[in-house]
């Protein structure tokens, strides 16, 4: 580690099984600031799985999973605080604008100026044109660059992400990877599953493979 860089998260040895059937087995990897972790793996290696684990929306049957030398815990403020995520890009209000879901995210993490900010995200994750439809009226990669500007626009510490370059066309795996290497050169950290080679390629970090 170098000097400077901090442990946000460590998961040791975890492993987890449904119904007799294991999905992962004993994993083991430490997440620095300033870093980016890939999850890799086929479908089904449990990439998704763990991520839900990390985040506290399930739990893992043997190993631990730590934040900053602490067990994790989903109902630790501090850690919610912490961590922002995109993993579904179907979590919306179907009767809620694009800009509406920016502005309500970053009122609710204490953004300061949230309409300026919402309208920043908008442009910046090229939804300006559509910052006024409903989501239903958006395009399967809109809806998933709503979804990461709604985990872009609020603070964190580390940004998890599953599959994020899903039903992104080229220019928008483009401004992804070139918003993944802002964010780790300004200190925050990455984890994000992911099948594309190029994304992971794109920006220098360590690859963690599922499944094998």
């Amino acid at each position: 580690m170098n000097h400077g860089d901090e442990v946000l998260l460590a998961v040791e040895s975890v492993s987890k099984a449904y119904s007799g059937t294991t999905v992962f087995d004993n994993v083991s990897f430490d997440l620095e600031s300033a870093s980016v972790t890939w999850l890799r793996g086929h479908n089904g290696s449990g990439k998704s799985t763990l991520l839900n684990c990390i985040l506290g929306a399930d739990e893992v049957d043997t190993g631990t999973i730590s934040w900053k030398g602490h067990p994790r815990r989903e109902t630790d403020a501090a850690f919610r605080g912490a961590v922002s995520a995109a993993v579904d890009s179907n979590s919306y209000f179907s009767d809620v604008s694009v800009i509406e879901h920016l502005r309500l995210i970053a009122v609710c993490n204490g953004v300061r100026g949230s309409d300026e900010a919402a309208l920043h995200w908008c442009d910046r994750s090229g939804l300006a044109a559509v910052s006024d439809a409903l989501p239903g009226a958006l395009s399967s990669g809109q809806r998933q660059r709503m979804a990461l500007a709604m985990a872009m626009i609020r603070p964190f510490e580390l940004l998890v992400l599953d599959e994020p370059e899903r039903h992104l066309d080229t220019e928008g795996c483009a401004w992804l990877a070139d918003t993944l290497a802002e964010f780790v050169a300004a200190g925050r950290a990455v984890l994000a599953a992911t099948h594309d080679s190029a994304l992971a390629d794109s920006i220098a970090g360590t690859t963690i493979e599922l499944g094998q």
